[in-house]
């Protein structure tokens, strides 16, 4: 008869202690979902559940299965929302810096053919053909299609092979 009894406060025992750590986890899962902290929280609501499962006859009220289980598909469903979010936000922002280095790109290509175009015309202006015909085919490697550059080289080119029959 003492067996039995001891038996029975063992069982006892081991279900209040189940109990207790379901309710805490219970509790965790809850503190993890309002702190945005999903996977933690899946992870409570599990062990709770896989508790109860184990220990059926702890469950009343408060502490249900099929309470528990919602709150885990809730939390699933919260998680898939914001990796969904934040994915999307990666994108967006991902977007927006590509956007910002295409016209970063774009703004120091201008400004290297103006740089080149206005040290062309320069050496030009001093009759420095050649100086302005290697400048021009600067240009004409960045912007193969710039039809100021080709009408620079060209008069350069010719400009310099009037100079050099003039000087003979």
């Amino acid at each position: 008869a003492q067996g039995i009894q001891d038996a029975v406060e063992r069982e006892t025992v081991r279900r209040a202690q189940a109990r207790l750590e379901a309710e805490q986890l219970n509790i965790d899962g809850d503190n993890a979902l309002r702190d945005r902290k999903y996977d933690l929280a899946i992870e409570n609501y599990r062990r709770a559940l896989n508790i109860l499962r184990f220990h059926p006859l702890i469950a009343d009220k408060s502490l249900d299965e099929r309470v528990l289980d919602q709150k885990l598909q809730s939390a699933v469903q919260l998680a898939e929302e914001n990796d969904t979010a934040q994915r999307v936000a990666a994108e967006e922002l991902a977007r927006a810096e590509r956007l910002t280095r295409e016209a970063e790109q774009r703004n120091y290509r201008e400004n290297k053919l103006r740089q080149l175009y206005a040290e062309a015309n320069a050496a030009f202006q001093r009759e420095r053909y050649g100086e302005a015909q290697t400048m021009a085919d600067q240009i004409l490697l960045y912007d193969p299609g710039n039809e100021a550059a080709t009408q620079m080289r060209d008069i350069a080119q010719d400009a310099r092979h009037l100079a050099v029959t003039e000087e003979n």
